[in-house]
């Protein structure tokens, strides 16, 4: 059973302030704590009061991307994602030293110093090796996101431990539908694959969907990235998602 993939006691909230040149200010984004013993989806609220807006169009597969690492903190394991170019995104890298973070920050003048600062500590003590979220795309509240855990995985006998995961999730939250991951092996040399599953649920009376991707690695390690969105903006993602998921390589 996975020990709890984040330990926080408090929730930290990412406030993005109002660029130059008379921009609004964008909605201020938290990420929630997840249960204990399983690989979580992570839904970010953002309590702000907002109309109703049809979402601005996300980059397509062939938008523009960012290479990004994705790194175990607590271990040597390392691949690299395509992540859209409009996420913001930080990793655990950035978060490594006062300089780094202080670059990552000069980078970000849209981001709070205060909650840049919370998020930077809420990320060093639960385990979360990258955090990005589509601002562009909230939608009455809710900031699609995508975060990456690192958890112990058997060396053998993986597929048995993946369908344990997604029973221990589907209870967890009363799925309607039981999460079942299905193997997900991209073409291409140095492509890394794992076992993806797809999920709806309700939060705070929110409809939600999102989907999962394991990936494990051969020295026990599992990175589990999750992505959420609204369950009406499913279409509008699939296809970032599944590039995102196809891009994972072992080579920058």
């Amino acid at each position: 059973m996975f020990r709890r993939l984040s330990s926080c006691a408090t929730v930290a909230l990412l406030v993005l302030t109002a660029c130059a040149g008379g921009a609004s200010p964008a909605p201020t984004v938290a990420p929630s704590t997840p249960p204990p013993a399983t690989p979580a989806p992570t839904p970010i609220a953002t309590p702000v009061a907002t109309a109703t807006l049809e979402p601005t169009p996300i980059p397509s597969a062939a938008g523009d991307t960012v290479t990004t690492s994705i790194a175990d903190v607590a271990g040597t394991d390392e691949f690299f994602a395509e992540v859209p170019a409009g996420w913001i995104t930080i990793t655990a890298r950035d978060i490594a030293n006062e300089s780094s973070f202080a670059t990552w920050r000069a980078a970000h003048p849209e981001v709070s110093a205060d909650s840049a600062t919370t998020v930077a500590d809420d990320m060093s003590t639960g385990g979360v090796s990258l955090f990005a979220f589509d601002a562009v795309n909230a939608v009455n509240g809710f900031t699609p996101n995508l975060n990456v855990t690192w958890v112990d995985a058997p060396v053998s006998g993986i597929e048995a431990w993946v369908a344990g995961q997604a029973a221990s999730i589907t209870k967890e939250y009363g799925l309607a539908s039981a999460l079942a991951y299905q193997p997900w092996t991209p073409d291409g040399p140095g492509t890394v694959g794992g076992f993806v599953g797809a999920y709806r649920y309700t939060m705070k009376g929110s409809a939600l969907a999102g989907s999962q991707m394991i990936v494990p690695m051969p020295d026990g390690r599992a990175a589990v990235l999750t992505f959420t969105c609204r369950d009406n903006q499913t279409d509008l993602f699939s296809p970032v998602l599944e590039a995102l998921f196809t891009s994972l390589s072992a080579r920058s």
